[in-house]
């Protein structure tokens, strides 16, 4: 399934100095613009993933070098490798990974009320394993959202997702928003059934109208934000499991950035392994969509 949209994945920051190399409390990730990671996974889920690679990006805090430690302590098996391993060791680093994996996802955290706002930000020392440009440097494309008031007066949607406009062209985001509200609350359908799959508190998840650029979805601070344009352009006309299909995989890319702020393979790896693990649970969501 392909949202890129000629987009890719980013990391970005409420202020210029939060990137992935900053410590916990001071990483925020975003979508960008541009190409996706060049990870190549085999099966259903590969394919799935493949076209996810290039819409979606993140803006977390507190992802540092701990994350990448635990993974490596806990997971990965001791001694040589070519040491075959007992049926009992894979349960227990699958056990592990699952624990850890649920741990991240429900680590996300609320949304910020006052918005975001973060300067385009261009990072030239980049983490070995992600994609570089042609000029071997990464370009954070900037993020600006503020709280939109809405029919309701509370600034959410009626199921109480929280909603937000952007304001780089406020002229066209706001009063498309006012004009438009009633895709924002089916889109909050759509995100609310998402996070209950998820097991996520709708604090932590938010939505927001920006009519430039090529965001989908970005991971602030370990909350997610999701586009409305790209719900209205693709789905709003037929909210199938197609529809679901799409947002589950974003979610499932945004909450992988709960554990590494880059877009290398490792979130990849991530990306996959969170979006197997609540696939059960996926299942029966669409057996319940017409």
């Amino acid at each position: 399934k392909n949202e890129s949209n000629g987009d890719s994945s980013t990391l970005a920051s409420q202020s210029i100095n939060d990137n992935h190399a900053s410590g916990p409390d001071n990483n925020t990730n975003m979508n960008k613009e541009g190409k996706g990671t060049k990870k190549r996974s085999s099966g259903f889920m590969g394919k799935v993933l493949k076209g996810l690679h290039g819409g979606v990006g993140n803006v977390s805090k507190g992802v540092g070098s701990g994350t990448r430690q635990i993974k490596q302590n806990t997971l990965l098996p001791a001694g040589d490798s070519n040491t075959p391993s007992s049926p009992e060791r894979d349960a227990s680093t699958q056990q592990s990974l699952e624990a850890m994996l649920n741990q991240a996802v429900q680590s996300s955290r609320s949304v910020d009320n006052a918005g975001i706002r973060s300067p385009e930000t261009t990072i030239t020392s980049l983490p070995q394993g992600l994609e570089r440009g042609d000029n071997g440097c990464e370009v954070i494309p900037s993020q600006d959202i503020r709280p939109f008031k809405g029919p309701h007066g509370n600034f959410k949607s009626r199921n109480g997702i929280k909603v937000f406009t952007g304001t780089s062209d406020a002229s066209d985001a706001a009063p498309f928003l006012a004009q438009n509200f009633n895709a924002v609350e089916r889109f909050s359908v759509v995100i609310q059934h998402l996070a209950t799959v998820f097991k996520l508190h709708l604090r932590t998840v938010a939505i927001y109208y920006q009519p430039n650029g090529h965001t989908i979805a970005f991971n602030s601070n370990k909350a997610l934000y999701f586009n409305l344009r790209y719900f209205c352009n693709l789905h709003q006309d037929r909210v199938d499991s197609s529809c679901y299909s799409y947002w589950y995989m974003t979610f499932a890319h945004e909450l992988a950035h709960n554990l590494v702020s880059a877009h290398n393979k490792e979130h990849g790896s991530f990306t996959e392994s969170i979006a197997s693990m609540y696939l059960p649970d996926f299942v029966k969501l669409l057996s319940q969509i017409p």
